[in-house]
């Protein structure tokens, strides 16, 4: 039902832009925002402007591999580090290093995801003049070397500029990480299982995945997972 709604949403989107109709059955319907902690996940009909507006570019562009790796439950702290050889064409996942804060993982990849990267990957990976190219090319920010801070802030400065071009760059709410978020919050979703949401974020505690979704607990206080450091 998700996926239908969001394809007629484009489809009318899409004759808007080219002039061809102002009609849009879905354009009163409105979803109740998941603020949480003063960040909120994406809407499903934002997360298909952002890939809209990612995808529309001369070249694949470092800001289309961004949002692909965010869209597939990577963190800020984390995109940067990706290279073409974290790929895994065969089984169309890519390896999240992981962080202080969150543990290595594969995230699948949907089929915008996928082909995203896979095109920014020989893009890269043709650019000889780089120090670095081939499978050691990064794959959302240049091949300089740089800091984990200096490599997250690039990460960020990619998405916010998507974030922009769909105009959400002055919602207070609305910050990178919301394009990660908002990929826990479909596979929550899809599998009923903050676990699940969890396991893609890469965090240990449960109560840090219910909050980065919007996830009140029921009935009960307190942590519901076996790290209780990491629990509010």
């Amino acid at each position: 039902m998700l996926l239908r709604r969001s394809v007629v949403r484009i489809a009318y989107r899409t004759l808007r832009e080219l002039k061809l109709s102002d009609d849009d059955p879905t354009r009163d319907i409105e979803l109740p925002a998941r603020a949480v902690g003063g960040v909120r996940p994406l809407s499903e009909d934002e997360v298909v402007d952002l890939r809209h507006h990612a995808s529309f570019v001369t070249r694949p562009s470092r800001h289309g591999a961004a949002a692909a790796l965010a869209l597939a439950g990577g963190h800020s702290g984390e995109i940067g580090h990706i290279r073409v050889k974290d790929i895994d064409t065969e089984r169309r996942r890519v390896w999240m290093h992981g962080s202080t804060k969150t543990d290595p993982r594969w995230c699948p990849l949907d089929d915008w995801g996928f082909n995203t990267l896979t095109a920014r990957a020989a893009f890269v990976t043709a650019r000889q003049v780089r120090p670095e190219s081939g499978p050691a090319a990064r794959l959302a920010v240049s091949d300089r070397h740089g800091s984990d801070a200096f490599l997250q802030a690039r990460a960020c400065v990619a998405l916010s500029d998507l974030l922009k071009r769909i105009g959400l760059g002055d919602e207070e709410d609305v910050k990178p990480s919301s394009v990660t978020a908002s990929a826990a919050v479909a596979e929550f979703e899809r599998t009923g299982h903050i676990e699940d949401a969890a396991r893609l974020l890469g965090l240990r505690s449960l109560d840090r995945a219910a909050a980065v979704i919007g996830y009140t607990w029921a009935g009960q206080a307190g942590c519901d997972d076996e790290a209780g450091a990491d629990c509010a």
